[in-house]
């Protein structure tokens, strides 16, 4: 009964969505430039049948930190930051870059680029002085670890998976592709790019030790 209500209300989301888009695109000659993000995609056949001209940039590698910090920004505007933080937690400047590299860096969206962090935990650290699991506790899906707990997925294979670029973008389902959902979700990123296959794992620490204890519960 709760998998057939959960099916239910995802086309029904569905439905609303393709209405949504379908007015965006009757409206193109009054928009000049429109960026669809989100979580999890849906199919094209499936949901933007109305908006049928769309450019998908998920894992094109020249918008790879579009929506990171990188290395030099990090370094460009956040290092008085990083001082202030060093010294409230009795480190030095290259030790808490390190840490915070540790604990916020690691994310990848394309087959080549730099490693970007994660802004809203790296703000978050400034703010508070002080390292957390912020992005993880703000965003982790109860329901996500019940279903994945539900379907006996092997945690281990989550270090290291190897996906085609068809399997990692298509439409995820729990049962089905649950690493594609993960990778989607931000919980597993690409670490590498090897004969034709993305190669998935923890981006930091943040992500896989708050993962673990949470499966662990």
């Amino acid at each position: 009964m709760y998998r057939h209500r959960g099916q239910e209300l995802h086309c029904g989301v569905k439905d609303i969505l393709r209405g949504f888009y379908g007015v965006i695109k009757e409206s193109a000659e009054y928009i000049r430039f429109v960026m669809i993000t989100g979580i999890t995609k849906f199919s094209h056949v499936n949901i933007f049948s109305g908006l049928n001209n769309l450019l998908d940039i998920s894992l094109d590698p020249q918008y790879n930190a579009l929506c990171g910090i990188s290395e030099s920004e990090m370094s460009e505007y956040f290092s008085e930051d990083m001082k202030m933080f060093a010294l409230k937690n009795n480190l030095t400047p290259e030790e808490a870059s390190r840490e915070f590299r540790t604990h916020y860096d690691g994310y990848r969206f394309a087959s080549e680029g730099e490693n970007i962090y994660n802004p809203f935990s790296s703000i978050l650290a400034f703010r508070n002085m002080k390292f957390g699991n912020y992005w993880f506790a703000s965003g982790t899906s109860d329901h996500l670890i019940k279903e994945l707990r539900h379907n006996h997925y092997d945690f281990d294979k989550m270090e290291g998976v190897r996906m085609s670029e068809d399997s990692l973008m298509s439409e995820p389902s729990i049962e089905k592709t649950p690493t594609a959902l993960l990778y989607q979700a931000g919980y597993l990123t690409i670490k590498d790019f090897k004969y034709g296959a993305y190669i998935l794992g923890f981006p930091n620490k943040e992500v896989s030790s708050s993962f673990y204890n949470l499966i662990g519960q």
